[in-house]
């Protein structure tokens, strides 16, 4: 009996433990407006071990122009990626605070995949009711989950328009740098097309 009560202990501790560390990471990552100095960061690891995977495979292809297609798909990859490895750190931190206070569901779930289950529908959210929380911790981590998903969902429509906003500004310069120096872009491109526009100021 004392053993079961120090893991259920040892359950929600880790769960609360790691979750303030996923919050933290997406409150330092992408609502903060900011760069924070020496900000603990997680997901900068995840995504350098992204790239340097996703660049390995881009380096090995013969293919120029399939290549840059490769290379460019890495952003918009990355991003899913973060936004994915958040949701299933939050389901499974959560999980083990559903797991730490299983007595106060009903029916008690029969092992720790089925209380990630129940973090998992409850995240998104997607609960079925097969079960409820009747004591109030397990309401409290209840309610805080499915907040955190609406939550963690505007997050990531917010940022994917200011993304997709960014990339629309970068394109009209490569645009007119294209118009401008020709592709690829050349120095002697660049002045002959100021000089037959009339352009002297541009030089």
């Amino acid at each position: 009996m004392f053993l079961a009560t120090m893991l259920h202990w040892g359950e929600i501790a880790a769960g609360l433990a790691l979750l303030l560390v996923v919050l933290y990471d997406i409150f330092q990552s992408v609502v903060l407006p900011r760069p924070a100095i020496n900000k603990l960061a997680t997901v900068r690891y995840l995504v350098r071990g992204i790239y340097w995977v996703w660049r390995w495979v881009g380096n090995r292809m013969e293919s120029i122009p399939r290549r840059e297609r490769w290379l460019a798909a890495y952003g918009p990859v990355a991003v899913l990626t973060i936004f994915t490895a958040w949701g299933l750190a939050l389901v499974l931190a959560y999980g083990l605070i559903v797991d730490g206070v299983r007595d106060e569901m009903r029916p008690v779930p029969d092992n720790f995949g089925t209380s990630l289950y129940f973090s998992a529908t409850t995240l998104v959210p997607l609960s079925y009711g097969d079960f409820v929380p009747e004591g109030v911790p397990a309401r409290l981590a209840t309610v805080a989950e499915s907040a955190t998903g609406v939550i963690l969902g505007a997050l990531a429509i917010t940022l994917l328009f200011s993304l997709y906003e960014s990339f629309q500004r970068r394109e009209e310069l490569v645009v007119t740098l294209d118009a401008f120096a020709g592709a690829p872009p050349s120095g002697v491109q660049m002045l002959e097309t100021a000089s037959s526009h009339g352009m002297p100021e541009e030089l």
